[in-house]
């Protein structure tokens, strides 16, 4: 008896709650269908490149060249460069990158890798130098000095424990806008942006 009562006493007041979340959505349509469409992600970084010019780093770019401070290709004549390197705009980056060999070399099962090494008879060190080879991988924040032109990588994670917590500091130029050379110490990358999906 008394749940009926309740709910007869409710009735006014839900109905008078429905109207008002109808009416409150039909402005929120109202104002969707009226907003400008968003801008795609490329006019936006276009924008703020022009505000920041550390906004040219957004974006995801890949693997073209590697070459090591004597000039060598960091991959040997065998394998070749692969990667990925990604900056968002709130600051964050990570990178993963490494050396394609042919399927011989990295197949294991006691073939010889890259080097020439047998893998059944490397050491541990050996054989973390090798997989590193293959894969590297780290990601943390970055920061961008316009003045100095350099770019921070401030590491959070590695695969190498060394690296977390390091500011990996790397010298940079915008070859075009969708080409980027990266200095590590001598050594040098070269990423191309990735096209928009």
């Amino acid at each position: 008896m008394r749940s009926a009562t309740a709910a007869a006493a409710a009735g006014p007041a839900l109905e008078r709650l429905a109207a008002v979340l109808l009416a409150l959505s039909g402005l929120a349509m109202a104002a969707c269908r009226d907003a400008p469409a968003a801008s795609p992600l490329s006019d936006v970084l276009a924008v703020g490149a022009a505000d920041d010019p550390a906004a040219s780093f957004v974006g995801s770019w890949r693997l073209e060249s590697w070459t090591t401070a004597e000039g060598a290709a960091r991959c040997g004549a065998e394998a070749r460069p692969a990667g990925q390197i990604m900056y968002s705009l709130d600051g964050h980056m990570s990178a993963q990158l490494g050396c394609l060999e042919p399927a011989t070399a990295a197949s294991g099962g006691g073939e010889e890798t890259a080097d020439g090494e047998d893998e059944e008879e490397l050491t541990v060190e050996e054989a973390r130098r090798q997989m590193t080879r293959r894969h590297f991988s780290y990601y943390g924040r970055y920061t961008v000095d316009l003045d100095a032109r350099t770019v921070t990588h401030h590491v959070l994670g590695s695969v190498s424990a060394g690296w977390v917590g390091e500011d990996r500091i790397r010298s940079y130029s915008f070859e075009t806008d969708d080409r980027l050379m990266l200095d590590a110490g001598g050594a040098k990358l070269v990423w191309l942006r990735n096209p928009p999906i």
